[in-house]
């Protein structure tokens, strides 16, 4: 009985700490396996390895949403800051035109 128990607590172990993704009839048989013979707070640790797996990829997916939004928010400051440039040279061209017909008048 005890070697049962630490076979299941190591196909567990590497199950849970590779994220396998195991074909669903595996699945089944650790979960069934686990829930009968692992004590209730090695269930409750697996748990909240659970969730904090799923909390580690809400991270990482939110960081590479925001990483892309970053790139994007550059590009569009590299775009104002041409515009600005270009208007500000325009400006310029004219006051210089202006100072000019003035002083011919």
């Amino acid at each position: 009985m005890l070697s049962e128990r630490l076979c299941v607590v190591k196909v567990t172990r590497c199950y849970r700490k590779n994220l396998l993704k195991a074909p669903h009839y595996l699945h089944t048989l650790i979960t069934n396996m686990t829930d009968t013979y692992l004590p209730l707070e090695l269930k409750d640790f697996e748990d909240k390895l659970d969730q904090l797996i799923n909390k580690y990829h809400d991270v990482k997916d939110e960081n590479s949403s925001l990483k892309i939004k970053q790139e994007t928010l550059a590009q569009e400051k590299a775009q104002l800051l041409e515009k600005t440039t270009l208007a500000r040279t325009r400006v310029e061209a004219m006051i210089n035109r202006l100072k000019s017909m003035e002083l011919d008048a």
